[in-house]
């Protein structure tokens, strides 16, 4: 029951987050998808009460437009630095959506298992595994809801640092191949580097090196 209260916490995040971050049928939004006249990405940041140290997989950096930072509850999207900075920066990868929440104190009781997440997002589960503290989920339906194009498919990812159930999401666009090809690995070498960067601090905010 605690599992299933915790990710319901974390989808609340995603919704209100891509809701005011992303745009859907091709609406304006700033960075990702970009309206900022001079986007400055972000290399890391510091979530929750310092409880969660993010950065991303190489080549993809922080949209400050779009993060939210609070004591109990943060948001954060991750996208290619070279898009963000609209080509001023970063090296050419793939073109994905990273979406990265984190829960209350406390959330992180229980890890919830991938049909737990399949569940909240109401989408059927194509596979899934827990490995090493991460539960991934690759759902087959959704994804298409994060940006016009994407693929219908996504992969849903949670683990715990610091007591706090850490949500993940990666969209990419209809017919990429990172999604099969590395879609899981990208999540999981995210989620290692925020447990292995991640302080157990009182102050939140974002770290603006580049």
């Amino acid at each position: 029951m605690r599992a299933v209260l915790g990710i319901a916490v974390l989808a609340g995040l995603w919704v209100a987050g891509c809701s005011a971050g992303v745009p859907s049928g091709g609406g304006g939004a700033r960075g990702f998808l970009g309206q900022d006249p001079d986007p400055v990405p972000l290399s890391r940041a510091t979530l929750a009460g310092g409880d969660v140290r993010l950065s991303g997989p190489a080549g993809y950096c922080i949209d400050p437009d779009t993060l939210r930072v609070g004591s109990n509850q943060s948001f954060a999207l991750l996208a290619s630095c070279r898009i963000l900075s609209k080509g001023a920066a970063g090296p050419q990868v793939e073109p994905v959506l990273i979406v990265v929440t984190v829960g209350n104190r406390g959330s992180g009781d229980t890890l919830p298992a991938p049909q737990n997440l399949a569940a909240v997002a109401q989408a059927p589960l194509i596979e899934g595994w827990t490995r090493e503290g991460l539960s991934l989920a690759l759902l087959a339906q959704g994804g298409d809801a994060a940006f016009e194009g994407g693929d219908p498919r996504y992969w849903r990812g949670a683990f715990v640092q610091g007591g706090r159930l850490v949500g993940l999401a990666l969209y990419v666009p209809k017919g990429s191949a990172v999604l099969d090809a590395q879609g899981a690995e990208m999540l999981r070498v995210l989620s290692a580097q925020v447990r292995t960067d991640s302080p157990n601090r009182t102050q939140a905010g974002a770290d603006q090196g580049r």
